[in-house]
Parts: structure tokens; C-alpha cells; sequence
């Protein structure tokens, strides 16, 4: 890991990108995430993988090689598939009914592309922020990629010498993991869904919560017909506030990118010293919410956020982000003739 560090600070370090394959669902160790925020920083091209195991991964990057002859490499998944048969339910029983958590995502197909002096992810959202702008931005090794006004771009980039001025086509190959165009959608799809949905969004590393604007609107009617109450505050906690809502984050899967929504109890204020209280309250909360309670409100959350052609910034020149996510989650369970 000391090479992988030093290796940053070298010139012309990495140039062919920083990738790093991280197995389970559990976040990577933090020296991990600071050497990739580090390399984002320093404008390399990189990303976090998530494998099920380093021979499948292995055997799909060699996949992509042209003119390879990879009956082998067939030949052998199959002998290790573990891939059977479920046998047929007798008596009145059926097949098992699974929800599953993802929304199909249609995805603007461009963004703007600039070239300029400015180095790094923190540099470009800081000078957008220091401006006041309304920009979504990100910046990777073929520059600074966002939506927004030109105007807007250039006032905010003009200082650090625009060279090149174009758009940028969203490539499938750079959505498969969490590069920095997954990264800027990701941003601008929240935009879009706080703009027309009634949510807010408190952002986290790995997703983003949105919990309601105004709970007591009658839009969370069904909500509220599932949780009882959607907000409040810790007895005896009275800065310590928790919402009823939802984490979103891109993921990709069948060749697209899906919008995967994940039901829990949002807390704002939370402290050191409260982590234990807040955990036991969310567990209290959400402990009895069985099959047909979290049914219910993936269903929920899914018909809420669904939405045709929502634009993330509203404008009427530049860029804008335009998103359309879809109302129904996908179901496994037999097809009757």
C-alpha cells in the first residue's frame, strides 16, 4: 500500500487509471477509500470495483480482449456452476414471490467537457461553490465534466484558462463501476428526484437519503398509512431528529444503470455519543416490519420517486440533466401458460 501511495505522487502516475476490486458487501478499509480519494483528487481516472470473486472478474476482463477464442474459459464456468433446478412446489403452496429494489434509470446521453488548469474533484466543486453557481461538476482526466448553464461554466472556469470547451458522451463501459461519470449522474439524478419529488437529501459516501420536505404534506399519506409516523425526535434527545425515508445510489446490472432504493430510519444530529441510541431506536422501529411491510414500502418509494423526464436543474440553455426512472421493481416467480 506505501507503493501504491507514493506511486501518486509521482508525474504522470497511474496513467492508465487506479481500479481497485473489493469483494462483499461490506466498505472497503479506509486507507482504500483515502487512496482513491486521493487519486480523484490528482485527476486520475478510478473507481471501486465490486467483484463476487477474482476469477470471474478475471475471466471477463480477458473476455473483452479481441479475436480470443474463450471456449475454454465457457467450458469452464460451466463445470463450476452451482446454477440448479428449484423443484416444484407440491400441494397448494407456490413459487416464492421476491421484490427486488431497483428502478430502471434513463440517463441524459451528454454532459458538458471542459479542459482547464484546475486539478482535482474538491478544486472544481470548490470554485463552483465559491461562485454560487448552479453547476453540477465533476473532474476526471478528460476534464471537467458537469451540467449547467455555459455561461455559468465559464464564469466559473474562465480564471483557470478554458482551453477546450465540448460535450462528453456518457460511455457504457465507464458506468459499470464507480467512475466519476456514474459519480456526476448519480449527483444529478438527487438534484432532479429533491426538485420534483418533495425530498431532501442528506448526502452520504456510499448513497444518498432523502427523507420528506414537508412531512405533514398529504403526499406521505401512504407513508404514514405503513409507518404510522414519518419524523419526530429522540425522547430525551430533543436535537437528535429522525425521518422515515429512504437510501438511493446508482448500480449497474442486465447492461443499465438502476436506481436502488433501500427503506430506513434517516437521523440528522447524530453524535459519538448517541450512535448506540439512535441504532436501538432504528431497530425497535423496523424490527416487526416483515415481508408485506417492506413490500409495501419499496412499493412506495418506487411509485413516489418514478417520473418521466425530470430535469435536474430547470434550465433553459447549457446542459441540463433530464432523468426518467421507472414506477415497477422487478419480480422472480413462475410465469402461468
Amino acid at each position: 500500500m506505501d507503493a501504491l501511495e507514493t506511486a501518486l505522487d509521482q508525474p504522470g502516475g497511474y496513467p492508465g487509471g487506479l481500479f481497485w476490486l473489493h469483494r462483499g458487501s461490506d466498505p472497503p478499509l479506509g486507507r482504500v477509500i483515502r487512496l482513491l480519494q486521493r487519486a480523484s483528487d490528482a485527476g486520475v481516472e478510478c473507481g471501486l470495483v465490486r467483484i463476487e470473486s477474482f476469477d470471474e472478474i478475471l475471466r471477463d476482463l480477458v473476455r473483452l480482449l479481441p479475436a480470443l477464442d474463450t471456449s475454454a474459459l465457457n467450458a469452464l464456468a460451466t463445470g463450476r456452476s452451482r446454477v440448479s433446478g428449484a423443484p416444484e412446489p407440491s400441494g397448494q403452496r407456490g413459487w416464492p414471490l421476491i421484490r427486488l429494489n431497483g428502478l430502471a434509470v434513463t440517463i441524459p446521453a451528454n454532459c458538458r467537457k471542459l479542459v482547464c488548469t484546475i486539478e482535482g474533484v474538491a478544486a472544481a466543486r470548490s470554485a463552483v461553490a465559491e461562485a454560487n453557481a448552479r453547476l453540477i461538476v465533476t473532474r476526471t482526466q478528460a476534464g471537467v465534466l458537469g451540467f449547467g448553464s455555459d455561461a455559468e461554466f465559464r464564469r466559473v472556469f474562465d480564471p483557470f484558462g478554458i482551453t477546450a470547451f465540448d460535450l462528453a458522451t456518457f460511455e457504457k463501459r465507464r458506468l459499470r463501476y464507480e467512475s466519476g461519470e456514474r459519480g456526476l449522474l448519480r449527483d444529478a439524478l438527487v438534484e432532479a428526484l429533491c426538485a420534483a419529488k418533495n425530498v431532501r437529501a442528506i448526502r452520504r459516501r456510499s448513497a444518498d437519503l432523502l427523507v420528506p420536505v414537508d412531512a405533514a404534506d398529504s403526499a406521505w399519506d401512504g407513508l404514514r398509512a405503513i409507518t404510522r409516523q414519518t419524523t419526530g425526535t429522540m425522547p430525551k434527545h430533543p436535537d437528535l431528529k429522525w425521518h422515515e425515508g429512504v437510501g438511493v445510489r446508482l448500480d449497474w446490472a442486465d447492461d443499465g444503470l438502476w436506481l436502488l432504493l433501500d427503506p430506513k430510519i434517516v437521523f440528522e444530529g447524530v453524535t459519538d455519543a448517541t450512535k448506540a441510541i439512535t441504532a436501538d431506536f432504528a431497530r425497535e422501529r423496523t424490527v416487526k416490519r416483515y415481508n408485506r411491510d417492506l413490500d409495501r414500502l419499496i412499493d412506495f418509494w418506487a411509485k413516489h420517486l418514478a417520473g418521466e423526464a425530470l430535469p435536474a436543474l430547470s434550465i433553459g440553455d447549457g446542459i441540463d440533466a433530464r432523468f426518467a426512472v421507472g414506477k415497477n421493481t422487478a419480480f422472480s416467480k413462475l410465469v402461468q401458460p
